[in-house]
């Protein structure tokens, strides 16, 4: 199976588990894509990049790593290779920018519709 398709799938399955809507961002695809390709030469030599920041975004986004743990677990899913904690971290990140992403796409959403409001306010009424 090529790797995007089994991206997608990941993806398709991880929304459906958790309720989230990963998989329609295509920005998100292609970055876990382009980082995932690596990881799996890396993988291939026996080569790891270690995570310093691994223990807070552990903390900090304790979500949002559960499912990178599950996104990992369907990659891994027929293969034989284990993907560190550390590499884990750098995918979390991948899915806590796009969870940012769409948060600050609402909160446009609603600035505006407050805005709206208020202009109707404004005018008098004829």
């Amino acid at each position: 199976m090529r790797l995007q398709a089994k991206i997608n799938d990941a993806m398709t399955a991880i929304d459906q588990q958790y309720g989230t809507a990963f998989q329609p961002d295509e920005e998100l695809q292609n970055a876990l894509l382009l980082h995932i390709y690596p990881l799996m030469l890396r993988l291939h030599y026996n080569l790891q990049l270690d995570n310093p920041i691994i223990e807070d975004l552990y903390t900090r986004y304790a979500n949002v790593f559960n499912i990178s743990i599950s996104f990992v677990q369907y990659l891994q899913d027929n293969e034989d290779f284990i993907i560190t904690k550390d590499e884990i971290g750098y995918v979390a990140m991948y899915f806590a920018a796009s969870l940012e992403k769409e948060r600050n796409q609402k909160f446009r959403m609603y600035k505006k519709s407050v805005f709206c409001v208020q202009v109707v306010r404004v005018l008098p009424i004829s």
